[in-house]
C-alpha cells in the first residue's frame, strides 16, 4: 500500500512500518503526527498564536525517514505532492517546505492504512493502482522484508493474535 505513494519505496516503507508499530493507537492522523513530532509547536500568549519548529516528539528514525519520503517525493515532476512542494517553497523556504510535504505524506500514509486503499494521485490520476502481492510471492516478500528489518538491527516479532492465511482462506 504504502509503495503506491509517490517517494516511498521498498526500504522506506518496511522502515516506516516498523516505526509506526500498531497504527490502532492512534485514533486521527493529527494524533499520529503529533506522536510523530512532525507537527510545528505552538506558542499562545492571550489571543496571539505564535508557530514555532517542529516539537521532535517521537521516533528520530521516523521524522529522518519522512522527510528522505518528502524530498523523493517532491522530484517527482507531474504529481500533487511536487506542486504541494513549490507552493510551499515559495511562502516558507526549502526546509520548511520539506517538513509540511512530510506531515502531509504523515496523513496520507495514516489513511491508507486504515482504510487499506492505494494512493491516487489527484493530477495524474491514470496511473495504475499496483497488486496486492500474490499469495505464492507472500512468504518470500515477508521473508525478505524481516531480513531487512533485522539488518536494520530491528527485533521482529510475531502477534499473539495474528490472522494466519493458508491456502486462500483466513483461520
Amino acid at each position: 500500500i504504502l509503495i503506491s505513494i509517490p517517494g516511498i519505496g521498498q526500504t522506506s516503507a518496511v522502515t516506516i512500518l516498523a516505526e509506526l508499530g500498531n497504527l490502532k493507537d492512534f485514533s486521527s492522523a493529527e494524533k499520529l503526527a503529533a506522536w510523530t513530532g512532525i507537527v510545528p509547536s505552538i506558542y499562545q500568549s492571550a489571543e496571539k498564536f505564535r508557530t514555532g519548529s517542529i516539537t521532535k516528539h517521537g521516533s528520530r528514525q521516523l521524522r529522518w525517514i519522512l522527510t528522505e519520503v518528502a524530498q523523493s517525493a517532491a522530484r517527482t515532476k507531474d504529481t500533487h505532492f511536487h506542486q504541494y512542494f513549490i507552493r510551499m517553497k515559495r511562502k516558507v523556504g526549502y526546509q520548511k517546505a520539506v517538513v509540511a510535504l512530510a506531515h502531509k505524506i504523515l496523513r496520507i500514509i495514516w489513511h491508507l492504512l486504515q482504510y487499506r486503499e492505494h494512493y491516487v494521485d489527484p493530477i495524474n490520476s491514470t496511473t495504475p493502482k499496483p497488486e496486492f502481492p500474490n499469495p505464492a510471492n507472500l512468504q518470500r516478500r515477508t521473508r525478505s522484508a524481516i531480513k531487512l528489518l533485522t539488518a536494520l538491527n530491528y527485533v521482529v516479532t510475531k502477534p499473539k493474535n495474528e490472522l494466519v492465511v493458508q491456502e486462500g482462506c483466513r483461520k
